[in-house]
């Protein structure tokens, strides 16, 4: 004689997916508002603008730029003095080009990353 389970896994997993995605979800959007942030702030347009969470405070939203922008301003002169020591034939403003066009593709393929792992089968 089997006996039934009184755990329903197809459920609880159908809802840990669920949970899962949100939680997804939230940081997706809150990834493509920093990518906004730091695509508006360094002036880039190399990939498509992403949309800023509409969810966030006038607040979070001041402080999210602030710490982009802090962020940026504060590594990026590390950043490029490290890579001019392994190219030192290239020009300041063409390493500087470089590296920030270099973070801005890193925040698009966090947020694709983000992306892809949401479930399609719960949206």
């Amino acid at each position: 004689m089997a006996s039934k389970s009184l755990f329903d896994v197809a459920a609880f997993e159908k809802a840990y997916v669920k949970q899962r995605n949100a939680q997804l979800e939230h940081d997706l959007v809150l990834a493509q508002t920093k990518l906004r942030y730091l695509m508006q702030h360094v002036g880039s347009d190399i990939v498509p603008l992403p949309p800023q969470a509409s969810f966030l405070s006038e607040k979070e939203r001041h402080d999210i730029k602030k710490e982009v922008a802090y962020t940026y301003d504060n590594s990026i002169d590390k950043l490029v003095a490290d890579e001019q020591k392994k190219t030192p034939r290239s020009s300041l403003d063409q390493i500087r080009h470089e590296v920030t066009n270099g973070m801005v593709y890193y925040m698009f393929y966090y947020v694709l990353k983000l992306q892809s792992q949401i479930d399609p089968s719960l949206l």
